[in-house]
């Protein structure tokens, strides 16, 4: 194990309050004052700059009346460092600046060298902590924390705290924990704090941790509330939840932020599995009818959560049974409709043989009327002009009957479509759009009794067609022949 904050005390015989220690995710920053005679000696100096990643870079500064400088752009610092040594009295104070800048690796990986250290730092305001790692996981999948000072394991889904490289080899897809989130409820900040429950609890760690466990604890609470909520943000460092327009809003400052396991344990329970709308709608029902502040939120626990699965299960019980109806419904429906949209074939069946026997009894009419001149029509095939408007009057009735059959059948059809999507409607509010898909089976039904009735209209309408095209092309040829 390699600390820093301590190697620079056991190099420069510092005394603890003399030195000042800083570090964040981007930089380590270290000042403190040393007599000459404490400097470390070059090789002294060189295993400090070697301790540090290939991956960060170090700056070290001393100043006297003299100064020496080092950076990994010099080559020659080791002369530059004795002749600084040697150009000094034993007993004068030198400050000394170490600035260390860090850089993320390919796979991820950032520099801890002091762990406690760091989370004083983004322990301290939540605030910062919580857009501190909102920022880090927009821009990467998964984030791995290299310890150097204490053999330490810290892990969850997505985040990663380790002293060895004995990363997770399958990593959580944090796009669909993300994308559900936004799916049960309303809040404002997600844009800017793409975070989720699943991203702070802890799935494994060590008993010298505790710090950074208590803020994990801390966030998992918090934002398991926020999605809880039915509408929820973070303004100016205030926490505000509503859990449904009818109660009223909840706010408390995130400095005051809570640990609650049970609040977490609804979210998780809510958010796993199926039905998670339901689960959601239930538990806000019931945290709003017994929370009406923020002390009521801190006292959450196992009976509530009890309570929310009991109604759960009533809710389950009642939705079974209107399952089992809604089915009926569609059953009947199906059946209802499908005999209405088998008058609408029979109808256009029937029109197609009307049409036949009128054109039959039409003829016949002609032949015992003696309205056709039999001579001229079978010396010369010619039809007389009386006969021959009779002929358009009776095809132009039969084309509009023709069309009224279509139109019925079209009006028939958009009638059974809005019914079909009502009875949809009716149960949007019982059941998800999945489960209502999967009901009316994605709309086979519709899609089956649509592709009957279009098949069999052309089929119809293309042998009245048909028979009224010849009529016209007798008429055709009569004319032509005149």
């Amino acid at each position: 194990m390699f600390s820093l904050c301590e190697k620079c005390h056991q190099l420069f015989n510092i005394e603890n309050y003399a030195l000042s220690y800083y570090e964040a995710a981007s930089e380590v920053h270290i000042e403190m004052n040393a007599r000459v005679s404490n400097l470390p000696s070059q090789n002294e100096l060189a295993g400090l700059i070697d301790s540090i990643s290939p991956r960060d870079s170090i700056v070290i500064g001393i100043e006297t009346y003299d100064s020496f400088s080092y950076s990994i752009e010099k080559t020659d610092w080791k002369n530059e460092y004795v002749d600084f040594l040697n150009n000094n009295e034993t007993d004068e104070t030198a400050k000394i600046k170490i600035h260390v800048q860090k850089t993320w690796s390919e796979d991820n990986v950032l520099s801890i060298y002091c762990f406690d250290e760091f989370w004083s730092y983004y322990g301290e305001n939540l605030n910062k902590t919580i857009n501190f790692f909102a920022d880090l996981l927009k821009i990467r999948a998964y984030l791995r924390f290299f310890v150097f000072d204490k053999e330490i394991k810290l892990f969850t889904s997505s985040i990663f705290f380790s002293s060895c490289n004995d990363w997770p080899i399958d990593v959580v897809d944090r796009s669909e924990n993300i994308k559900k989130c936004e799916q049960i409820g309303l809040f404002f900040n997600r844009n800017d704090i793409s975070l989720t429950p699943k991203d702070f609890e802890i799935l494994q760690s060590t008993q010298n941790v505790l710090i950074a466990k208590t803020v994990f604890n801390k966030l998992e609470t918090l934002l398991s509330l926020l999605h809880l909520a039915d509408t929820s943000y973070i303004a100016e460092g205030i926490v505000c939840v509503q859990f449904s327009s009818e109660y009223s809003r909840i706010n408390y400052s995130l400095s005051e932020q809570f640990i609650n396991n049970d609040i977490c344990t609804i979210f998780k329970w809510a958010f796993l599995g199926e039905n998670a709308i339901n689960k959601f709608v239930i538990a806000r029902n019931v945290i709003g009818i017994k929370c009406n502040n923020i002390d009521d939120i801190k006292r959450v626990d196992s009976s509530m959560f009890n309570s929310i699965k009991s109604s759960y299960t009533i809710s389950q019980k009642k939705i079974a049974e209107e399952y089992i109806l809604m089915k009926k419904d569609i059953s009947q429906f199906i059946v209802e409709s499908s005999q209405q949209m088998q008058e609408i074939i029979h109808s256009l069946t029937d029109g197609l043989k009307n049409n036949f026997v009128a054109i039959i009894m039409f003829f016949i009419t002609i032949i015992l009327t003696d309205s056709l001149d039999w001579n001229d029509f079978l010396s010369g095939g010619k039809i007389n002009t009386d006969l021959r408007w009779i002929i358009y009057i009776f095809l132009a009735s039969s084309l509009a009957y023709l069309i009224v059959s279509v139109v019925t059948a079209v009006f028939r059809w958009k009638f059974y479509k809005a019914d079909f999507n009502r009875l949809k409607q009716n149960y949007s509010t019982m059941l998800d759009e999945q489960d209502i898909e999967e009901a009316f089976k994605n709309d086979e039904p519709l899609t089956t009794v649509r592709k009957r009735t279009i098949i069999s209209s052309v089929i119809i309408c293309t042998l009245w067609i048909a028979i009224l095209a010849l009529i016209v092309a007798w008429l055709i040829s009569d004319l032509c022949k005149g």
